[in-house]
């Protein structure tokens, strides 16, 4: 057995040359948190963490992405958007961004804006009143000229208090403190001279709550309040009210109701529809409410809708009403007692691991189960069939229609060559950690991660009775068990497994009690599935986490060290009796997490805790991959699928993202789906 000793810093990973056309954003099914939302005609726009989304809306039941275009920032500070003749207003703690849409394809940003704030602490607020733009900044409210949408004037910014703002004529209420330790009251602004606004009164969340209803908590904050005709609604962190507003300067409360007394939350969102008699509350977690105003003294939820995540922002058109969590939810309120979501809601909610073959994809949702879906290029992928699984899934395998799945305490076995009615064929009691599939799925490999310490090889040729043949430990040339597995993978004629021996060498840094194995690759022998047999391996030192990737002449391995660094491994296996580490250091491939081949080059999913996402390197050089492309996502990416040239990227709450590699992956044609495709979910 060949060792590799040299230590050294490994800098061929930072040598990019990216392709521009190489991998591009194709699409996406599942979306991340939306920040904030507004409709214009048969247009949504929303903010998907720092990119403006644009969303037909025009069918109601199949709403479509068209265009998307990043406005930077952070994406948690985005306040509320406003659309006004073919532009796209958004703010953040000091600045307004501006962005045509007259080609909702291709929304383009056209000007930034300088907004004032002494605090930066919240998310602005944006109001239009005729041809200004009203920013609230907490303690600034911005005044703009949007008499030409492009360009808009900064016409003033005031030293007032402004949390959100509702306008009405002349006058703006305002959520906004009421003093250093008092939570947020309300200010009724004078806004007629926009030059200098006035603050004309000032009230606390106890001055606009009803008296004399000793079952009703005092509400100490408000959160949010909508205006119309003579009519104040508000929320506050105790429940609803409605003021009478015939006197604007003087609100008179009139009615409440008691919401969520723990509340403890820091926005709402209010719609009134005076002409029904309704208002429609959005309350993040709690979801939405359709509130009866018809007797104003005595308002009440005529109905709830609460999705599995937080909703964020409110628009309502007639009977319609448009709000968001993980995607657009579009709602039918005809019959305000049952509000009926009438698009797909999107189903993928924590995506974390993915095979495919063929069109079909077969995905893990630690929070639904399986989810299978039928891919389609560059159309959206199409959820077709659940199946239960536990949350927790340690590795999954494919080989044509054949899928294996490794649950905690169980092993199954799924036919998946209808898509629209996937099957179980068999569930076997396994703590296996790891599965490889055979070439036409006649034999199956299992490993333990630790503790037992056998490899097990199944004859499937019968998938509904699998035959165990044989469970055998392993041992490296050296004679050091393998004791638990980190990758297992066919090629080049051998079943090639990477994890730790029982040869006690390796200390974690930040334990000087813990003791582990060092770590090596076998190859091993399964021409004789009775007795397999390593027939070479090579120690790779200390690492965890490992991820292994093999081409035809070179194996690629990674793996956190326990202490603060990646380790990398380039090994020749051109020989398998005598696999030799070509090249071995820190930072080959930073933070990747899973490596496979694709065509000839190594895909890597990488995630820094910050950001990841998927990276591609050319092996012209095999000991020098050098990285072509990379595809960088806020959601943890930790697993992708490749069909032809198409890569499905999982993307934990974000479902899957789409990604052509049409100028990189040799493969040009996408498979022809098994059934037809007849139903499409928004990307």
């Amino acid at each position: 057995m060949q060792r590799f000793s040299a230590v050294l810093v490994m800098i061929w990973a930072a040598s990019v040359v990216c392709a521009d056309d190489c991998l591009d954003h194709a699409g996406q099914w599942g979306t991340n948190q939306v920040r904030a939302l507004t409709v214009h005609g048969d247009r949504a726009f929303s903010m998907v963490d720092n990119a403006l989304v644009v969303t037909d809306v025009s069918d109601l039941q199949q709403p479509a992405e068209l265009g998307r275009v990043d406005l930077g920032g952070h994406y948690t500070s985005w306040g509320n958007l406003i659309a006004v003749d073919g532009y796209l207003y958004a703010a953040q703690s000091s600045e307004l961004v501006v962005v045509a849409v007259h080609d909702p394809s291709l929304p383009v940003i056209v000007g930034r804006h300088q907004v004032s704030s002494v605090s930066f602490v919240c998310s602005p607020h944006l109001s239009v009143s005729d041809d200004l733009l009203w920013v609230s900044n907490c303690d600034t409210l911005n005044a703009f000229d949007i008499s030409d949408p492009p360009q808009p004037a900064l016409v003033g910014a005031f030293p007032i208090d402004a949390r959100t703002l509702a306008v009405q004529g002349d006058y703006g209420y305002a959520t906004a403190p009421v003093g250093m330790h008092s939570p947020r009251g309300l200010d009724i602004i004078d806004l007629s001279d926009p030059f200098d606004p006035e603050v004309l009164a000032t009230f606390s969340a106890e001055d606009l709550w009803p008296s004399g209803q000793p079952n009703l908590p005092t509400p100490n904050r408000l959160s949010a309040v909508a205006v119309k005709d003579d009519r104040l609604w508000l929320t506050t962190n105790r429940g609803f009210a409605l003021c009478d507003l015939s006197d604007p300067l003087h609100p008179t409360p009139v009615g409440a109701f008691e919401l969520d007394p723990m509340w403890y939350g820091d926005e709402d969102w209010l719609v009134a529809d005076p002409s029904r008699d309704l208002v429609y509350l959005v309350r993040d977690r709690l979801g939405l409410f359709v509130v009866n105003v018809s007797d104003p003294s005595l308002p009440s939820v005529l109905a709830t809708w609460t999705p599995d995540r937080e909703l964020r922002g409110l628009f309502a058109h007639e009977s319609t009403l448009f709000t968001a969590g993980h995607g657009l939810h579009v709602l039918d309120v005809r019959d305000p007692q049952t509000p009926v979501q009438v698009n797909p809601p999107l189903e993928l909610r924590n995506a974390a691991l993915v095979v495919g073959s063929g069109t079909t994809l077969v995905a893990q949702d630690r929070e639904v189960g399986l989810r299978v879906l039928v891919a389609s290029g560059s159309g959206p992928v199409q959820s077709t069939a659940t199946l239960d699984a536990d949350w927790l899934i340690w590795d999954m395998a494919v080989a044509d229609d054949l899928v294996a799945v490794a649950e905690s305490g169980e092993l199954k076995l799924l036919d998946v060559a209808d898509p629209f009615a996937p099957s179980v064929l068999s569930t076997m009691p396994s703590q296996a950690h790891h599965v490889v599939l055979s070439a036409g799925g006649q034999r199956m490999y299992t490993y333990l991660h630790e503790g037992d310490d056998q490899l097990r090889i199944f004859d499937i040729s019968e998938p509904t009775a699998p035959d165990l043949i044989s469970e055998t430990p392993l041992y490296d040339i050296e004679g050091a068990l393998l004791r638990g597995i980190g990758e297992m993978e066919l090629a080049n004629g051998y079943l090639w497994v990477m994890g730790e021996t029982d040869h006690l060498i390796c200390k974690l840094h930040w334990d000087d009690e813990y003791w582990s194995g060092e770590h090596a690759l076998l190859a091993v022998d399964v021409s004789d599935p009775l007795s397999p047999v390593t027939v070479g391996s090579c120690r790779l030192g200390c690492v965890w986490e490992q991820s292994l990737a093999l081409s035809s002449t070179h194996a690629y391995a990674n793996g956190y060290n326990g202490g603060y660094d990646w380790e990398t491994a380039v090994i020749d296996v051109r020989d398998a009796t005598a696999p030799a580490p070509v090249l071995q250091g820190h930072g080959g491939f930073p933070y990747a997490t899973r490596l496979q081949m694709v065509n000839g080059l190594l895909l890597a999913n990488y995630e820094t805790g910050t950001t990841s996402g998927v990276q591609l390197y050319d092996l012209e050089r095999p000991e020098y991959p050098e990285q072509v492309a990379v595809f960088e996502h806020s959601s943890a990416s930790r697993d992708a699928a490749v069909l032809g040239r198409w890569i499905y990227l999982t993307a934990g709450a974000a479902g899957i993202v789409t990604l052509d590699g049409r100028g990189c992956l040799s493969a040009t044609a996408f498979p022809s789906p098994h059934v037809p495709v007849s139903v499409s979910v928004p990307d």
